[in-house]
């Protein structure tokens, strides 16, 4: 630890020539010293940990004087203020100690017999003493940290080594805060709470708080690791006094060698992602004839088959896809499904996460949707990405998985245009638009725009009306009234757009017929722009 004022006090210089009037604050550090004797004294150039020396010659005509220049020093945060007495001044008044104990600085007073030079000479031959041993002991701990660097030490190991140095707690989360391993060195009860908070206090804060050195919150102070520019996890230890010449440097030797820790830890799962990656891929783009084989396959990876699979392609939503951060979003997308479905794999593809689920009980198609919303949310919060989900029809059969990862994608598409506002889409509510989906680029699906998309959209376009905006807004409405008040219209000129669009197509929205064949030709037009 460095200096503080009470071992300054163990010297015999302070033993013999000093009294301490304010024993608030005994436990500052002191790195340098300072003698106060002009009377211009700028408070603003005082460096933290600094103690001051002064007879106060320049200020003791006016007890306001005095404690006016008390309270500024108290308020450059210095660490101790000592007074020689029998010279200018020869008390402290009350005033001055209650100011001084207001701000936990301690006041000292030495007789007039003492010397500055004597005072200097002895207290910086401590402090110098002192960061000699400070500078050997991280000397030590680097050449330990590389020793176990080199013999593979485990994570609570690491920690140790700084346990071991200096008394406090620690502990090492990944990216996600989820506790790895933790050690303890502290002779007093460790406030859990407080740990907790300001945790959550830096993962509220993680893009910010990931870019400095360390964050501190009293006497805990929490470390971002890091390597190659991405964010890989955190120390975090809390010590039994705010004291940190020492701690600090430790403590960042220590992060170093996580970091090292963190990048051989993400390497082995790389590659155990990218032997997942060749399975599913082989799954969902292989044509099989036997499902055992494809069952085999997926042991490997430790999956245990249920009687009812589904297909989860998650993308999010501004195409704004990072490979900094797929990893941790990985992470947590695999632990959230595996609280809610038996067996669960998640990997990426491309810019895309797909998950293969496996459960044992059928689930309603609303159930699915709860389910879903909910891991949604849920990873909005713990990764700040807007996702959205398109999940397959339930199967029973791994060989129809190919045709499940065309559901699920298909699902994201077509409620990205029919349901923008919404981040959850089932296959199940969009099956119809599939289906539709094959009558592009037929004879069918081209007299659908020869009769009716054409016909409105060159109307638009040449009068700049519009009837195609119009007759979208029906197909989400249930009644003209909504409608005319979603677009701001009177239900007369509602009425004239719809007979508009009958005299251009033939076709009657009022009809049955006409309006199923108007709803086809939507849909239609919808997946053609997509694709």
């Amino acid at each position: 630890m460095g200096t503080t004022v009470a071992d300054l006090l163990k010297l015999n210089i302070y033993r013999e020539n000093a009294r301490v009037v304010a024993p608030e604050g005994l436990k500052n550090e002191v790195q340098y010293f300072t003698v106060m004797e002009a009377p211009d004294f700028h408070f603003d150039s005082l460096a933290a940990h600094v103690f001051i020396l002064t007879t106060l010659s320049a200020h003791h005509d006016s007890l306001e004087e005095i404690n006016r220049i008390i309270r500024g020093l108290c308020e450059a945060n210095v660490a101790a203020i000592g007074i020689k007495l029998g010279r200018f001044i020869n008390e402290i008044d009350p005033s001055t100690i209650e100011i001084v104990q207001e701000y936990n600085v301690p006041l000292i007073t030495f007789s007039q017999n003492v010397l500055f030079r004597e005072i200097l000479s002895s207290s910086l031959a401590l402090i110098s003493d002192t960061q000699r041993v400070i500078i050997d002991q991280i000397n030590i701990m680097n050449r330990e940290l590389f020793d176990a660097i080199l013999h593979h030490c485990s994570w609570k190991q690491l920690i140790k080594l700084l346990c071991d140095k200096v008394e406090c707690y620690g502990c090492c989360m990944d990216a996600m805060g989820t506790r790895i391993a933790e050690a303890s060195s502290l002779t007093v009860d460790l406030d859990v709470n407080a740990v907790r908070a300001a945790m959550d206090r830096f993962f509220a804060q993680q893009e910010e708080a990931a870019r400095q050195n360390y964050m501190q919150c009293g006497n805990i102070i929490i470390f971002p690791c890091r390597a190659q520019q991405e964010f890989l996890g955190v120390l975090c230890i809390v010590v039994e006094d705010n004291r940190t010449e020492l701690v600090l440097p430790l403590a960042e030797a220590i992060v170093n060698a996580l970091s090292v820790k963190f990048l051989e830890h993400n390497l082995k799962v790389q590659t155990e992602r990218e032997m997942v990656a060749s399975i599913l891929d082989d799954v969902l783009f292989s044509e099989h004839k036997d499902e055992n084989a494809i069952i085999d396959r997926l042991a490997l990876l430790n999956f245990e088959p249920q009687e009812h699979h589904v297909l989860v392609v998650i993308k999010e939503r501004d195409n704004d896809f990072s490979d900094r951060n797929s990893s941790r979003t990985l992470d947590v997308i695999q632990n959230l499904f595996q609280q809610r479905f038996e067996s669960t794999i998640v990997f990426v593809r491309g810019s895309r996460y797909i998950a293969l689920l496996s459960y044992k009980n059928e689930k309603k198609a609303a159930t699915m949707s709860k389910i879903m919303e909910y891991c949604s949310t849920a990873i909005e919060k713990a990764t700040h990405q807007r996702l959205d989900i398109g999940c397959s029809i339930p199967v029973t059969d791994f060989r129809e998985m190919p045709e499940c990862y065309q559901q699920a994608k298909h699902a994201l598409q077509y409620g990205r245009m029919v349901h923008p506002e919404s981040r959850v889409y089932l296959y199940d509510d969009y099956f119809e638009m599939g289906l539709i989906s094959y009558g592009l680029h037929t004879n069918a699906g081209d007299t659908f725009f020869k009769r009716i998309i054409n016909p409105i959209l060159e109307y638009d376009r040449k009068y700049k009306s519009e009837l195609w905006p119009t007759l979208e807004c029906c197909f989400f409405h249930s009644t003209l009234e909504n409608v005319s008040a979603k677009l701001y219209i009177h239900i007369s000129t509602l009425r004239y757009r719809l007979q508009k669009i009958q005299a251009l197509t033939g076709y009657n929205y009022f009809d049955i017929k006409g309006r199923m064949s108007l709803y086809m030709a939507y849909l239609l037009y919808k997946v053609s722009q997509e694709q």
